[in-house]
Protein backbone atom coordinates (compact mmCIF):
# COMPACT_ATOMS: atom_id res chain seq x y z
CA UNK A 1 0.00 0.00 0.00
CA UNK A 2 1.65 2.97 -1.06
CA UNK A 3 1.91 6.02 1.33
CA UNK A 4 -0.05 8.45 0.42
CA UNK A 5 -3.43 5.83 0.33
CA UNK A 6 -2.11 4.81 4.15
CA UNK A 7 -2.01 8.53 4.75
CA UNK A 8 -5.48 9.11 3.24
CA UNK A 9 -6.99 6.02 5.33
CA UNK A 10 -5.19 7.00 8.20
CA UNK A 11 -6.79 10.59 8.14
CA UNK A 12 -10.53 9.41 7.68
CA UNK A 13 -10.35 6.69 10.34
CA UNK A 14 -8.80 9.35 13.03
CA UNK A 15 -11.63 11.80 12.10
CA UNK A 16 -14.38 10.11 14.01
CA UNK A 17 -12.14 9.52 16.92
CA UNK A 18 -11.25 13.07 17.09
CA UNK A 19 -14.88 14.50 16.93
CA UNK A 20 -15.71 12.24 19.56
CA UNK A 21 -13.27 13.47 21.58
CA UNK A 22 -13.57 17.12 20.66
CA UNK A 23 -17.39 16.91 21.63
CA UNK A 24 -16.77 14.89 24.66
CA UNK A 25 -14.43 17.81 25.72
CA UNK A 26 -16.99 20.28 24.80
CA UNK A 27 -19.72 18.79 27.02
CA UNK A 28 -17.68 17.91 29.80
CA UNK A 29 -16.31 21.85 29.71
CA UNK A 30 -19.93 23.02 29.28
CA UNK A 31 -18.87 25.02 26.15
CA UNK A 32 -21.56 25.48 24.15
CA UNK A 33 -21.23 29.10 22.49
CA UNK A 34 -18.59 28.46 19.63
CA UNK A 35 -19.27 32.56 18.48
CA UNK A 36 -15.66 33.15 20.35
CA UNK A 37 -14.13 30.45 18.21
CA UNK A 38 -13.84 33.69 15.59
CA UNK A 39 -11.46 35.06 17.39
CA UNK A 40 -8.62 32.12 16.42
CA UNK A 41 -9.65 33.51 12.74
CA UNK A 42 -5.77 34.51 12.13
CA UNK A 43 -4.43 30.96 13.88
CA UNK A 44 -6.38 28.77 10.80
CA UNK A 45 -3.47 27.80 9.44
CA UNK A 46 -1.58 26.50 12.47
CA UNK A 47 -4.55 25.17 13.84
CA UNK A 48 -5.41 23.13 10.90
CA UNK A 49 -1.95 21.82 10.58
CA UNK A 50 -2.17 20.87 14.43
CA UNK A 51 -5.74 19.23 13.86
CA UNK A 52 -4.40 17.14 10.95
CA UNK A 53 -1.44 15.82 12.85
CA UNK A 54 -3.26 15.24 15.78
CA UNK A 55 -6.11 13.03 13.61
CA UNK A 56 -3.16 11.01 11.55
CA UNK A 57 -1.85 10.21 14.48
CA UNK A 58 -5.28 9.25 16.17
CA UNK A 59 -5.86 7.28 12.53
CA UNK A 60 -2.85 5.45 13.65
CA UNK A 61 -3.66 4.53 17.09
CA UNK A 62 -7.42 3.76 16.08
CA UNK A 63 -6.14 1.30 13.05
CA UNK A 64 -3.92 -0.64 15.60
CA UNK A 65 -6.64 -1.05 18.65
CA UNK A 66 -9.33 -1.49 16.20
CA UNK A 67 -6.86 -4.32 15.10
CA UNK A 68 -6.82 -6.23 18.00
CA UNK A 69 -10.16 -5.85 18.93
CA UNK A 70 -11.36 -7.12 16.08
CA UNK A 71 -9.19 -10.35 15.63
CA UNK A 72 -9.93 -11.12 19.66
CA UNK A 73 -13.19 -10.28 19.10
CA UNK A 74 -15.64 -8.87 16.60
CA UNK A 75 -13.92 -11.13 13.78
CA UNK A 76 -14.81 -14.34 14.97
CA UNK A 77 -19.08 -13.18 15.71
CA UNK A 78 -19.22 -11.99 12.37
CA UNK A 79 -17.84 -14.82 10.71
CA UNK A 80 -20.48 -17.38 12.23
CA UNK A 81 -22.92 -15.02 10.60
CA UNK A 82 -21.88 -15.25 7.32
CA UNK A 83 -23.61 -17.02 4.45
CA UNK A 84 -22.46 -21.39 4.42
CA UNK A 85 -21.62 -20.01 0.71
CA UNK A 86 -18.02 -19.37 2.00
CA UNK A 87 -15.74 -22.47 1.22
CA UNK A 88 -13.86 -21.98 4.09
CA UNK A 89 -14.51 -18.96 6.00
CA UNK A 90 -11.91 -20.60 9.48
CA UNK A 91 -9.19 -20.10 7.14
CA UNK A 92 -9.84 -16.47 7.59
CA UNK A 93 -9.49 -16.50 11.25
CA UNK A 94 -6.05 -18.49 11.17
CA UNK A 95 -3.54 -15.69 11.48
CA UNK A 96 -0.69 -17.94 9.90
CA UNK A 97 -2.70 -19.32 7.02
CA UNK A 98 -3.88 -15.55 6.29
CA UNK A 99 -0.31 -13.96 6.48
CA UNK A 100 1.05 -16.78 4.57
CA UNK A 101 -1.66 -15.92 1.63
CA UNK A 102 -1.03 -12.52 1.25
CA UNK A 103 2.64 -13.46 1.09
CA UNK A 104 1.35 -14.93 -1.83
CA UNK A 105 -0.39 -12.69 -3.47
CA UNK A 106 1.99 -9.70 -2.75
CA UNK A 107 4.88 -12.10 -4.32
CA UNK A 108 2.71 -14.18 -7.31
CA UNK A 109 -0.47 -12.05 -7.99
CA UNK A 110 -0.04 -9.31 -10.74
CA UNK A 111 -0.59 -5.21 -9.99
CA UNK A 112 -4.07 -5.25 -10.84
CA UNK A 113 -4.87 -7.87 -8.05
CA UNK A 114 -2.45 -6.71 -5.54
CA UNK A 115 -4.53 -3.13 -6.24
CA UNK A 116 -7.83 -4.61 -5.96
CA UNK A 117 -6.61 -6.54 -2.64
CA UNK A 118 -5.09 -3.06 -1.01
CA UNK A 119 -8.52 -1.20 -2.06
CA UNK A 120 -10.65 -3.91 -0.49
CA UNK A 121 -8.70 -4.08 2.45
CA UNK A 122 -8.13 -0.48 3.40
CA UNK A 123 -12.49 -0.13 2.62
CA UNK A 124 -13.02 -2.97 5.20
CA UNK A 125 -10.81 -1.11 7.37
CA UNK A 126 -12.51 2.03 6.80
CA UNK A 127 -15.99 0.28 7.39
CA UNK A 128 -14.72 -1.57 10.62
CA UNK A 129 -13.51 1.60 12.27
CA UNK A 130 -16.97 3.45 11.41
CA UNK A 131 -18.79 0.48 12.67
CA UNK A 132 -16.61 0.74 15.93
CA UNK A 133 -16.53 4.54 16.58
CA UNK A 134 -19.65 5.73 15.27
CA UNK A 135 -21.37 4.91 18.76
CA UNK A 136 -19.14 7.07 20.61
CA UNK A 137 -19.57 9.57 18.56
CA UNK A 138 -23.48 9.40 18.24
CA UNK A 139 -23.29 9.53 21.93
CA UNK A 140 -20.23 12.45 22.43
CA UNK A 141 -22.56 14.70 19.68
CA UNK A 142 -25.93 14.08 21.22
CA UNK A 143 -25.08 15.07 24.84
CA UNK A 144 -23.41 18.00 23.43
CA UNK A 145 -26.48 19.15 21.34
CA UNK A 146 -28.82 18.68 23.77
CA UNK A 147 -27.63 21.73 25.94
CA UNK A 148 -26.29 23.88 23.17
CA UNK A 149 -29.07 23.33 20.75
CA UNK A 150 -31.89 21.32 22.19
CA UNK A 151 -33.46 18.22 22.16
CA UNK A 152 -34.77 17.66 19.24
CA UNK A 153 -31.29 17.98 17.80
CA UNK A 154 -29.67 15.48 20.02
CA UNK A 155 -32.04 12.74 19.06
CA UNK A 156 -31.79 13.67 15.55
CA UNK A 157 -28.04 13.00 16.03
CA UNK A 158 -28.73 9.55 17.84
CA UNK A 159 -31.02 9.10 14.85
CA UNK A 160 -28.57 9.81 12.32
CA UNK A 161 -25.94 7.67 14.32
CA UNK A 162 -27.93 4.57 14.85
CA UNK A 163 -28.51 4.77 10.72
CA UNK A 164 -25.12 4.83 10.15
CA UNK A 165 -23.96 2.11 12.74
CA UNK A 166 -26.45 -0.35 10.73
CA UNK A 167 -25.47 0.67 7.70
CA UNK A 168 -21.98 0.54 8.83
CA UNK A 169 -22.95 -3.78 9.85
CA UNK A 170 -24.06 -4.09 6.96
CA UNK A 171 -21.21 -3.04 4.95
CA UNK A 172 -18.47 -4.49 7.08
CA UNK A 173 -20.27 -7.91 6.81
CA UNK A 174 -20.91 -7.35 3.01
CA UNK A 175 -16.83 -6.18 2.68
CA UNK A 176 -16.01 -9.31 4.89
CA UNK A 177 -17.79 -11.82 3.02
CA UNK A 178 -16.68 -10.42 -0.71
CA UNK A 179 -12.45 -10.42 0.72
CA UNK A 180 -13.15 -14.06 1.57
CA UNK A 181 -14.60 -15.20 -1.55
CA UNK A 182 -12.10 -12.79 -3.28
CA UNK A 183 -9.01 -14.43 -1.40
CA UNK A 184 -10.47 -18.11 -2.11
CA UNK A 185 -10.53 -17.63 -5.74
CA UNK A 186 -7.00 -15.48 -5.99
CA UNK A 187 -5.15 -17.74 -3.91
CA UNK A 188 -6.53 -21.32 -5.38
CA UNK A 189 -5.68 -19.76 -9.19
CA UNK A 190 -2.43 -18.68 -7.59
CA UNK A 191 -1.21 -22.03 -6.37
CA UNK A 192 -2.54 -23.70 -9.40
CA UNK A 193 -0.64 -21.77 -11.48
CA UNK A 194 2.47 -20.81 -9.53
CA UNK A 195 5.12 -23.42 -10.54
CA UNK A 196 6.53 -26.47 -8.26
CA UNK A 197 10.20 -24.45 -8.15
CA UNK A 198 8.07 -21.22 -6.86
CA UNK A 199 6.06 -23.41 -4.42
Amino acid sequence: MNTTSLVAEFLIIGTLPFLTILFSILATFKIYDTTSLGNLKDFVAIILAGVTIVIYLLGALTHRLIDTISANFLRPIILKTLPRMLSSPARAIDAKTANRDVVLIYQYGSENLIKRYEYTRSLFRIFKATLLTVPFLGTALSIWLYSAVSREAAITSIVIAVMIFIMAIISYINQRTNNILMDNAAISLLKKYSTPKDK
